[in-house]
């Protein structure tokens, strides 16, 4: 599909992919407040991980300054070491980049990517998948792997932990399956696929840093495309950065960017 159809289908199913995965975010958080021009998405009992706390701006216009304040004031409120704030429109937020950033703030951009082809399966067969409830030493494993975390201020093993209790509230929310393939005998790799109302997600693909480039994180994740598809799902869908290498990857496995929402933070 090409032109202005294509265009049209890509911001439905933007749109679509947003409400899905801001509605399960909303789901597993503590507590959904208003605030002016939005929602504010708050997990006290989760103060490490800044994707449970955040402020949403769904009123396009508002200026940043003001923002930065409403978010100061409801996330400082609680006492969290982080600043975060999130735009529904994605026009609106790769516009006020600019802006954020003469204010100090940091910018994510996340490319969300719908399926457009069924992967075709290996000439040889891959490794063996299991399918599983939450693998939680490798979830752990993998994030203590993760560059960023290592570098943040806060004690590693607590941040792990709150982690690892982010997915198994999402599971409840969303009765995730998770996908592993091993390595001699080891759990090495991951992928997770979240579904509900003929929308599937697949989340935390992800090889440990010893098993990769052995073809784990493709058999994870051809697994979860399978049964996303097997069960129906119109819409298959993943969220990649938008400014790292495996969005490439991604395009070979068949997904297609639908468009870049954008989020910005800081330390408090």
């Amino acid at each position: 599909m090409t032109g202005r159809a294509g265009v049209e289908r890509d911001n439905e199913e933007l749109r679509r992919c947003v409400e899905f995965a801001t509605a399960i975010e909303s789901d597993c958080a503590d507590r959904v407040e208003p605030i002016e021009g939005g929602t504010a998405v708050l997990t006290p009992s989760l103060p490490l991980v800044w994707s449970r706390n955040y402020v949403l701006f769904e009123r396009p216009g508002i200026d940043p300054g003001q923002m930065a304040e409403i978010c100061e004031r409801v996330l400082g409120a609680l006492g969290l070491g982080h600043r975060a704030v999130h735009l529904s429109d994605p026009a609106e937020g790769e516009r006020l980049v600019p802006e954020f950033e003469r204010l100090g703030w940091e910018t994510d951009r996340d490319l969300y990517m719908a399926l457009r082809s069924r992967p075709a399966q290996p000439a040889v067969p891959g490794p063996e998948v299991s399918r599983q409830g939450l693998p939680a030493e490798l979830v752990r494993e993998l994030s203590r792997e993760n560059e960023f975390l290592a570098q943040q201020p806060e004690p590693l093993e607590e941040v792990v932990e709150q982690l690892l209790e982010r997915e198994r509230r999402r599971g409840e929310a969303t009765g995730d399956r998770w996908y592993v393939a091993e390595l001699e005998g080891r759990p090495a790799a991951t992928a997770t696929l979240l579904a509900r109302a003929g929308v599937g997600q697949i989340e935390m693909v992800n090889t440990l840093e010893s098993a990769r480039k052995r073809g784990l994180a493709r058999a994870v994740l051809l697994a979860a495309i399978e049964d996303s598809l097997g069960e129906g799902n119109e819409i298959t869908f993943l969220i990649a950065d938008a400014e790292d290498w495996p969005r490439g990857w991604y395009e070979r496995l068949g997904f297609a960017g639908l468009g870049v929402m954008t989020r910005f933070r800081k330390r408090a």
